[in-house]
């Protein structure tokens, strides 16, 4: 069966779909680069070279360390209307030998009270000042079903310094949050110094630097940190001092005893979080790319886009997928917005390429603008790319041309 790309998306014979591209290749520092955006305009993929796409999705430190060259792609052609941009890489599980499975790149804080300084280092990732800060994740289900909430919820935790967490995480306490901890109702003494206690979820078990991915939603100490509710709704904490498993055990530990952490503990050691929850961000828009070395199929661009599609929804969706979107987890008190408008893009919206197979030809169409029609069978090399000859028909404002499937891979692209 013959199969033919409408610019970076896989069209089988017989089926029609959309695709809007909003930048074709382009060449910076050397480094030939594409950047597509599906017809929903919620996943963007950035095509980069083999060599930067396996280092990054190595998940190692020094893959982690070209994100400011992936950002700076992005920045080329997007306006900076985004408070978060993750990176998503297109394998099942990551690497051996990878370091993470999400990571998080901090760029800028200007929030008072969550135990960070004040800095912005948005210019080095190509930001004028609206980044907060980057996001990768390694592994193909990490939005949905992984790391998605958890790195989202680094943005503010843990750095307090009133309690003593792992890492940057809750360890040893009972936040039974998105970045770790037991519920509180399950804590028991065994004796000689030996505890146990569970996050509440199937198998007994608790995590000291996260829990169970996207099953579980942002307790109230995360919900403060985020700025979503007051101080005096946070319970308080216990926190289990010189706190180890026993053996390989993840419910089972011991401790030299506990600390109560109580509200007023926080504000009087980390101060009152400015802006409070009054007064605090609530929406934020986030920018979705898929990093590939081969522009993404139909399928794999269908897959994100349902992924991100349940992610931002306003509604419940656990009950239907098992896990928690951001609305979702914060008990609908934030939004998280992940669709691109015309104005987020350097020059706005390019029209899309109608594409549809029918005996022999690909009948391709377009809203007559101004754009020249190119065809490449390679993609990512810039000059590769020749116009096409027509000849093209003109109709009620729409430009159509019918060309012969030759057994090619072929690749389309309007251009100025």
């Amino acid at each position: 069966m013959k199969k033919i790309e409408q610019i970076a998306v896989l069209l089988s014979f017989g089926l029609t779909t959309q695709v809007s591209v909003i930048a074709t290749v382009l060449s910076h520092n050397g480094s030939d680069y594409a950047i597509v955006v599906n017809d929903s305009r919620r996943v963007v993929n950035l095509v980069v070279s083999p060599d930067a796409c396996k280092l990054f999705s190595s998940a190692t430190h020094d893959g982690f360390q070209i994100t400011p060259q992936l950002s700076k792609h992005i920045y080329d052609q997007f306006e900076d209307n985004f408070d978060f941009i993750i990176f998503q890489s297109d394998q099942v599980w990551p690497p051996t030998g990878a370091a993470y499975g999400g990571q998080i790149q901090a760029i800028q804080n200007d929030t008072k009270g969550i135990g960070l300084s004040i800095y912005n280092f948005c210019d080095s990732y190509g930001s004028s000042g609206k980044l907060q800060c980057i996001i990768h994740l390694a592994e193909l289900n990490g939005l949905i079903g992984g790391a998605g909430l958890h790195e989202i919820m680094h943005r503010w935790g843990n750095f307090l310094n009133s309690i003593p967490g792992l890492g940057s995480h809750w360890g040893f306490s009972s936040v039974n949050g998105q970045l770790g901890g037991w519920q509180i109702d399950t804590l028991q003494y065994l004796g000689n110094g030996q505890y146990s206690a569970n996050n509440g979820q199937p198998g007994n078990w608790f995590d000291p630097s996260g829990n169970a991915g996207n099953k579980v939603p942002y307790m109230k100490l995360e919900l403060y940190l985020m700025g979503l509710v007051p101080i005096q709704e946070v319970p308080d904490i216990e926190v289990a001092i010189d706190a180890s498993f026993i053996g390989t055990s993840r419910s089972f530990f011991t401790a030299s005893g506990f600390k109560t952490i109580t509200s007023a503990d926080i504000v009087a050691i980390d101060g009152t979080r400015i802006p409070d929850y009054t007064a605090s961000q609530k929406d934020f828009k986030t920018l979705f790319v898929v990093v590939t070395s081969a522009p993404l199929s139909e399928a794999r661009f269908d897959y994100y886009d349902s992924a991100v599609r349940n992610f931002s929804k306003q509604s419940p969706t656990r009950s239907e997928t098992g896990f928690y979107n951001f609305w979702e987890a914060t008990g609908g008190r934030a939004t998280m917005e992940i669709t691109i408008s015309p104005e987020d893009v350097k020059g706005g919206m390019k029209p899309s390429v109608t594409a549809q197979p029918s005996a022999g030809l690909l009948n391709l169409s377009w809203a007559d603008i101004g754009y020249r029609l190119q065809s490449s069978e390679s993609f990512v090399t810039p000059s590769s790319w020749s116009d096409v000859l027509g000849p093209f028909r003109t109709n009620n404002g729409i430009v159509s041309v019918s060309i012969p499937m030759d057994g090619d891979r072929q690749f389309f692209r309007l251009a100025k």
